[in-house]
């Protein structure tokens, strides 16, 4: 693997040596295609954005631009992205509690916040309750299962990465609105920025939007390589969607932010990751603790990414074992960082600052 990351490495600057395109994307394209035929994939997507505008999108094997795949804990941003547009209205606010939406919620959950629950942070148990996989329930009756459960940490002092918190807080926002999530993601997500394939019917054939009962909030999705990367191009543009406010930069910053920092890690499938945001894993941090590249990668490997010292935003888009794929994935990352951060169209942003950067040797999240 790392000889062949060399042997990619050395054929870019080889390129950029003659002084030919400003990009060689060559590396690029040869390096997916070697992990498509190495792990014998039917097919995957790559999508590349510099400042919100594609610099680079190829579909190999049966992948096009319609493919629509689940995308595991990809969800994550997406849902936190909803919550956000609620906060932002406010109609929720990240420091609101269980007990303010739930009165029936045992006591020593009534004081777990919103931002915790979204951050892995609430001491709920790491594992998943069976109701996250019944369709044929309400979100309130699966919560109510969950709620019922022990706390397995203290709120506050341990990351312990799972679904069942985000489920809580989908239910939160549930009653915050009087709608229910699907609406709620609509409403939020999928008309403000014209998502056409974007839905919690995770495995499903069905063509439009599938609405689902008990939809699960941390990692229910599916969608295609378009529709995911508008997202990845209003966060790289600071929350602007076709010139129009979608969410405040400062919201972007805050989600950033990271909500683990000096808590005991007991769970997490990213060991050597810089913490966790808001539905979002920190990768890469400056001198200051701020976020310099933040991602979302799922058990079925689809991997998006937004880097904001290199000013690029990626998705590689397949459905196959993030665990399989991590460590290539991880290498394809930082391939991409050496074509696009070699030479600017643009002058960089000034004094990012140094960065620092999670070993290629990083376990994936479902």
């Amino acid at each position: 693997m790392k000889l062949r990351y060399l042997i990619l490495t050395m054929a870019f600057v080889g390129c950029f040596a003659q002084a030919k395109p400003l990009y060689d994307v060559t590396p690029i394209m040869q390096d997916v295609q070697q992990i498509i035929s190495v792990y014998g994939l039917d097919g995957a997507s790559l999508k590349l954005l510099r400042d919100g505008s594609p610099v680079y999108y190829q579909h190999f094997g049966s992948y096009t631009t319609t493919t629509r795949v689940s995308i595991a804990s990809a969800s994550k941003w997406l849902s936190a992205l909803a919550l956000a547009r609620l906060v932002e209205k406010g109609q929720m606010s990240w420091e609101d509690s269980i007990g303010q939406y739930i009165a029936s919620a045992p006591a020593d959950k009534k004081n777990i916040r919103l931002r915790q629950l979204f951050s892995h942070t609430a001491g709920m148990n790491a594992g998943e309750n069976d109701c996250l996989s019944n369709r044929f329930i309400t979100l309130e009756n699966c919560i109510n299962q969950i709620l019922a459960e022990p706390l397995a940490y203290t709120p506050g002092t341990t990351f312990a990465y799972g679904g069942n918190s985000m489920q809580v807080a989908g239910r939160m926002a549930e009653l915050a609105t009087g709608k229910t999530w699907d609406q709620l993601f609509i409403d939020e997500m999928v008309m403000p920025l014209g998502l056409q394939n974007t839905d919690f019917a995770a495995g499903s054939t069905r063509a439009g939007y599938v609405r689902v009962n008990n939809a699960r909030i941390a990692d229910g999705v599916r969608s295609t390589i378009d529709d995911y990367t508008i997202v990845l191009a209003m966060i790289q543009n600071e929350g602007l969607h076709q010139g129009l406010r979608f969410l405040n930069k400062t919201t972007l910053d805050y989600m950033a932010t990271n909500q683990a920092e000096g808590l005991v890690v007991a769970s997490t499938p990213f060991e050597k990751s810089l913490g966790y945001g808001i539905g979002q894993w920190r990768e890469a941090e400056d001198l200051n603790g701020v976020a310099t590249r933040i991602s979302s990668p799922g058990a079925f490997a689809a991997t998006p990414w937004v880097d904001r010292r290199n000013r690029i935003a990626g998705l590689f888009f397949v459905k196959d074992s993030g665990p399989r794929l991590q460590n290539e994935l991880i290498d394809l990352r930082e391939l991409v960082n050496i074509v696009f951060s070699t030479k600017y169209t643009m002058p960089p942003p000034q004094k990012p600052g140094p960065t620092r950067v999670m070993p290629a040797s990083q376990k994936h999240s479902r």
